[in-house]
């Protein structure tokens, strides 16, 4: 009896094994994205890591891209996708380590280069045209000396860590433009040393490729050209930077500007010709963004330069009066003043209790009437500040400057409503 009962404990034990084996060879990564995608990533998980374990490299690049893992288990999954022929696994191990690297850390050509020959012989694709031009420009970046970063950043004081570069994507960039240029802090400033920089740097591939390729040829012909990274930008985000950092630059030339004029003028009017000015400047500043309707992924780059095109033509305006040649305007102010209250009643029946939209921008009736009390504090306190400074006539003038210029901002948010509504 003893042993009939052990014999079918036995029996019990081996079948309950061999079920396991079964439903375990059964596991498919299929399934476990199906389980994944039902809600139950935890039993995923451990279906994804069993697939993984057994060298299923389908399933490592899915707990590469379904998962946080910590940096070096994440970079082990991709890299074995990518070298067993994984094709999505590749592109994001390209990405990593060269096209959009942005990091001194992750930045490693000579690795994306041996993974990527190793993809190649797996896939069968070392003739492919896009692979063979895609190898041709790897072993341009690896041609290079790895540049140590570690030990470059600690000598100059320098951001080595990830987060703190991915704070500003472009910062080894604009340490590639200083090298570039004369008088540089980096005492290696060379050839090498930009095109390294440009190298562990990639952000945008169109952007990165572009820039690759140029200062290869000047790192061949051992010639030092400047980099600029505004003559590379293709992305609204590379724009937006640009037009920012421009924007900075057109801040001190306009306070430069501004305090040259004050210098001219009389004593008395100094305090209203800031006044004007900074009651315009905030004016423009808060229209560029609730009544231009800036759009596209370059919306920050087309507004910051609308601002900066309106400010200096109204620092234009203000030293063509200096020089005594005034904006003259035939038109009559009261026709002026009827049109820019019959344009003001049109958008208030157009967009009503509504709003013009588009995916970068909204204007509604609300915003308009804040810009507008900007406007007429910008206008009274301009025609006070020309009346006293230049006379009753440059008043007058100025006063239909003003207005011809309101007329046409309202009549942009007009084609902009039948634009997008």
């Amino acid at each position: 009896m003893e042993r009939k009962v052990f014999i079918i404990f036995l029996v019990i034990i081996v079948a309950s094994c061999y079920s396991q084996s079964v439903q375990q060879n059964q596991i498919t990564v299929e399934k476990a994205i199906e389980v994944y995608e039902s809600g139950n990533e935890e039993q995923a998980l451990q279906m994804f890591l069993t697939l993984s374990k057994k060298g299923n490299f389908n399933a490592d690049f899915e707990l590469f891209y379904r998962y946080i893992n910590t940096p070096e288990a994440s970079y082990k999954y991709l890299r074995n996708a990518a070298v067993n022929g994984h094709e999505k696994a590749m592109d994001y191990f390209l990405d990593r380590t060269v096209y959009r690297a942005e990091t001194f850390k992750r930045a490693n050509p000579k690795e994306a280069l041996s993974v990527y020959k190793k993809y190649l012989k797996k896939t069968g694709l070392e003739n492919n045209k896009h692979a063979i031009d895609t190898l041709d420009f790897l072993a341009k970046c690896a041609e290079l000396p790895a540049l140590d970063s570690k030990k470059f950043c600690k000598k100059y004081d320098l951001f080595y860590n990830d987060e703190d570069i991915e704070k500003n994507p472009y910062y080894i960039w604009q340490l590639a433009e200083e090298a570039s240029r004369e008088n540089s802090r980096f005492e290696e400033s060379n050839p090498q040393l930009i095109l390294q920089l440009i190298i562990c740097g990639g952000i945008v591939p169109a952007e990165f490729t572009l820039a690759v390729k140029d200062f290869y040829g000047y790192y061949k012909k051992n010639e030092i050209h400047e980099f600029r990274i505004d003559n590379y930008v293709t992305s609204g985000y590379g724009l937006n930077f640009c037009a920012i950092r421009e924007e900075n630059k057109n801040n001190e030339y306009l306070k430069k500007r501004v305090n040259s004029f004050q210098e001219k003028i009389k004593n008395e009017n100094r305090e209203k010709f800031h006044e004007a000015v900074t009651s315009y400047f905030n004016f423009v500043d808060q229209k560029i963004w609730t009544e231009e309707g800036h759009d596209g992924s370059g919306y920050i780059a087309w507004a910051i330069e609308s601002s900066n095109k309106q400010k200096e033509e109204f620092l234009d305006i203000i030293e063509q009066m200096q020089n005594t040649i005034s904006c003259n305007s035939t038109e009559d102010i009261n026709d002026l003043i009827s049109r820019y209250t019959e344009i003001k009643e049109k958008i208030d029946a157009l967009i009503g209790d509504g709003q013009i939209e588009g995916p970068k921008f909204t204007i509604t009736l609300a915003d308009i009437k804040k810009t507008e009390i900007l406007w007429q504090s910008y206008k009274n306190s301009m025609i006070e500040f020309i009346e006293n400074q230049f006379g009753v006539e440059a008043s007058r003038n100025i006063s239909k400057w003003i207005y011809q210029k309101r007329i046409e901002n309202l009549m942009n948010i007009v084609e902009l409503y039948y634009d997008y509504n």
